[in-house]
């Protein structure tokens, strides 16, 4: 009661399955923008494998990255709906007509100046006084000179053989060689480096994602465990017709050792990218149910499982049966 509630609110151990999903969703999104960026950014340094060539972003990533930013634009433009709304009614409340804000894009000007939002819709209006957007607008708007589109490249200019000799020339020195030596090993470590962080973070961000993952599969497995356990245990109830704290005590702590085993197992695979989520955490489920089926037919033919009489005459089947194949042979 004296913990606060808050420290406790982004564990994933407590949260329902709506929010898992969200969560999950949310890390999905973040990862496929580190590897979008990690493609985009890596095209940059490339610089003597990109002059004639370029990296491609997989058609898998593009297709994630245009859903969620589709998605993320419709928040976007809720939000500024919501903030609209709400504007309006505290407007109507107060019954004072709206003055213009901090984020308005038009401030009034000069007296006699109509004001350029005047008769918009509040869809229209909210979109147009969106702040995020604005930013935007002002970042692509600060330079009205700015060119639509991107200057072409000069063209290629063709060396006759004097100016291939002279740059040979250059290129042959003893010094040049030693700093475009000490420039491309200095470029190499630089690689390294860059991709040694990515491939950290894109690890961290995997294994923390296969955790979530985990934890919503767990909502629906656990509750597959008892049903699993309860065909364990109750046909072996029947099976063992012994009263007191002895033969089923054991074997009910056997088989609960047996799935604990199993279910840190199959997690461990899970964490580790081993093996899917969703094997993982069934995997102490697939492989005690072949005994609950097992023993749930043993018990519906009422079965001597656990007295001696009955693995004694199997045993004396098995020695009847060997010696009349020797007597044969």
């Amino acid at each position: 009661n004296r913990t606060p509630e808050d420290l406790w609110s982004n564990n994933r151990s407590i949260k329902n399955i709506a929010q898992l999903k969200q969560d999950l969703d949310s890390m999905d999104r973040e990862l496929n923008q580190w590897v979008y960026y990690n493609y985009i950014n890596t095209g940059s340094v490339y610089t003597f494998f990109t002059r004639n060539r370029s990296i491609e972003v997989p058609d898998d990533v593009l297709a994630k990255k245009a859903v969620y930013d589709s998605l993320r634009r419709l928040q976007l433009e809720q939000e500024a709906r919501e903030r609209q709304d709400s504007l309006s009614r505290l407007q109507a409340q107060d019954s004072i007509p709206p003055e213009p804000g901090e984020g308005d894009i038009y401030d009034g000007g000069e007296e006699g100046v109509a004001d350029p939002l005047a008769g918009a819709s509040p869809e229209n209006l909210a979109l147009l006084r969106d702040p995020v957007r604005e930013r935007m607008l002002g970042a692509v708007n600060q330079d009205p000179e700015r060119p639509s589109k991107m200057p072409e490249p000069p063209p290629t200019v063709v060396l006759n053989p004097e100016q291939r000799e002279q740059l040979d020339s250059v290129l042959n020195t003893n010094n040049f060689q030693t700093r475009a030596a000490s420039m491309a090993l200095n470029t190499a470590r630089t690689l390294k480096n860059n991709f040694s962080t990515n491939f950290t973070r894109l690890d961290n961000l995997q294994r923390e994602s296969r955790r979530w993952e985990i934890s919503w599969y767990q909502k629906y497995t656990q509750a597959l465990a008892c049903i699993v356990m309860f065909m364990i245990g109750a046909p072996l109830g029947a099976i063992i017709k012994k009263g007191g704290l002895g033969m089923p005590v054991l074997f009910s702590i056997i088989f609960f050792i047996i799935y604990y085993m199993l279910t840190i197992t199959g997690e461990k695979w899970a964490k580790e990218g081993v093996t899917d989520p969703l094997f993982g955490t069934c995997f102490s489920i697939l492989a005690l149910l072949p005994f609950g089926l097992f023993f749930l037919a043993q018990a519906r033919k009422d079965a001597r499982l656990f007295e001696a009489d009955f693995y004694h005459g199997i045993i004396n089947k098995a020695g009847g049966f060997f010696k009349k194949w020797k007597y044969k042979t």
